[in-house]
């Protein structure tokens, strides 16, 4: 059974059933539990889309920060579908440990952003997914109360014109063509990418 699946770590959305499991996904994992990943902070800095969805959730490298999120065990042909569908490949897999309630420490997969974007924020809509995923999965109270605490843009007022755009980003994709927002996407990455350089400098 070892050989046959992977532990996958998921911290954004992928922690709520509604989107694994009964959503966009569609993945029944063999199992699921609370986790830790120790030596990555959680940070909205992988650009999404305008307005809408300015960011979306990610891990970043700092050793004295930890992660808490949902340990699923899951099937290598999942793990690949679960890559594609996130934004067709758009972020790197990384293997990491990540102290599981259950089973312990494991090496785990995980997705971690190919380039940041500093200075965005996620939508109420996304983080409302997030917290349901982190309470559905019993994570820590304190991770709840920093998720619920974790400033955001609310675009529920139209969250009808937020679908249209999604589909019509769907159908773009699925045709081949480029996104339509990676001039925005490759600004936000360059103007964090400068401001790192900056202040190294200083």
């Amino acid at each position: 059974m070892a050989e046959e699946t992977v532990f996958y770590f998921a911290y954004g959305s992928n922690m709520s059933s509604s989107i694994f499991t009964h959503g966009f996904r569609k993945i029944t994992p063999k199992s699921a539990e609370r986790a830790v990943l120790k030596g990555y902070r959680l940070a909205f800095s992988e650009p999404g889309i305008p307005f809408f969805e300015p960011a979306y959730a990610n891990v970043e490298k700092d050793e004295g920060a930890r992660c808490e999120g949902v340990l699923y065990r899951i099937t290598h042909k999942e793990m690949d579908w679960l890559d594609i569908s996130e934004g067709g490949r758009a972020y790197d897999i990384i293997h990491v440990p990540v102290e599981g309630a259950v089973s312990g420490t494991v090496t785990a997969q995980t997705f971690t952003s190919k380039a940041i974007a500093h200075g965005l924020l996620p939508s109420k809509r996304y983080m409302d997914i997030l917290i349901h995923g982190a309470e559905e999965n019993g994570l820590s109270e304190m991770w709840v109360t920093m998720l619920k605490n974790q400033p955001r843009v609310d675009r529920t007022r139209v969250i009808w014109l937020r679908n249209v755009v999604i589909a019509w980003i769907l159908w773009s994709r699925n045709r081949g063509l480029p996104h339509p927002f990676r001039w925005w996407k490759n600004h936000h990455i360059r103007r964090t990418a400068h401001r790192g350089t900056f202040h190294r400098r200083n």
